[in-house]
């Protein structure tokens, strides 16, 4: 049993090497593979081991992609699940509160929290990114693109934290967006700011789809990318802007993994500060939209466009 735990940490534990030499600058982009290990209880109580590829990407910020993070049954169990369940996918503003726009144009469909294989998944995020030490995680989230269909550039993290069913305010730490479905061309999730050595786009799992050596992810079932979304003294990183890219045939389905960190208190939320910088607002819930460079700022007190919790900003692909 100890030696199962080490090997299930050496990953965890080079990433955050990697990432600690990155940010004193003794590190460029890497494309180091390591061996990941899960071992856990299912949903019967029985042992289950399922071996994956870990393979950095970048270290500032953190990119991994993680081939064959999902087994072939919990791919067929989230689409099973979610095939005749799916809603359009919603825009939100501040908060959690969502309508529609044509910023996002797919359909979606959130797990229960006491779904086995859910909880499973659960089980094998915490076992790779333990060295983040992650608050938990949302529910997780099913997302489906069609024929045109497209998510246009945004960022997962918030500018404000937002508060959770148990009134706790968070942001998201990090994401893990897995591919449940890559029956399709086009539908690459595009990071425009992360660019990459040539010899790191293989054409198969990544791509380079503007010639810009910028990482484009391709969709294949039961691989991932996980990214970090915040610097250390927790405000957002700019350069994990990404968009899913318009599919162009068929069908792309993926598995949103967004883990929490919660906020330090005392937390004041904006809706009850006043925003001397945004004249014709009395408070930040009621102010009018800023500009584009207050946009992609970390303004304390701003009424920013989120899309899904995901605040946007102009697309340049």
């Amino acid at each position: 049993m100890t030696t199962i735990h080490c090997l299930t940490r050496l990953p965890k534990l080079f990433i955050f090497i990697l990432g600690f030499l990155y940010s004193l600058g003794l590190l460029g982009n890497s494309n180091a593979e390591m061996p990941g290990i899960d071992n856990s209880i299912d949903a019967e109580g029985e042992s289950f081991k399922h071996d994956y590829t870990p393979r950095i990407l970048h270290t500032d910020p953190l990119f991994v992609h993680l081939h064959n993070f999902l087994t072939p049954s919990e791919i067929s169990h989230f689409l099973n699940i979610s095939s005749d369940s799916f809603a359009r996918s919603q825009v939100v503003g501040t908060g959690l509160n969502g309508s529609i726009s044509a910023w996002r144009t797919s359909e979606t469909y959130f797990v229960d929290y006491e779904d086995p294989m859910a909880q499973r998944v659960a089980d094998r995020v915490f076992q790779f990114l333990d060295f983040l030490d992650p608050d938990g995680l949302e529910p997780l989230q099913v997302v489906r693109y069609k024929s045109a269909q497209a998510f246009r550039t945004h960022f997962d993290w918030f500018n404000e934290p937002v508060k959770d069913t148990q009134g706790r305010y968070y942001n998201r730490l990090a994401t893990i967006f897995v591919y449940l479905d890559g029956n399709c061309t086009g539908g690459e999730t595009y990071f425009p700011g992360v660019k990459l050595q040539p010899s790191m786009i293989d054409g198969k799992t990544i791509n380079d789809p503007f010639n810009r050596s910028a990482l484009g992810v391709v969709p294949v079932a039961g691989n991932a990318v996980f990214w970090v979304n915040e610097h250390p003294d927790g405000t957002g990183h700019r350069k994990t802007a990404h968009s899913g890219l318009p599919v162009k045939d068929g069908t792309k389905v993926g598995l949103n993994i967004w883990l929490k960190r919660f906020t330090k208190l005392p937390y004041t939320p904006p809706e009850q500060r006043v925003c001397p910088s945004l004249p014709l607002a009395t408070s930040c819930s009621a102010g009018a939209l800023p500009d584009l460079a207050r946009l992609v700022t970390n303004a304390p007190c701003s009424a920013l466009s989120q899309t899904n919790g995901h605040q946007s900003i102009a697309s340049s692909a």
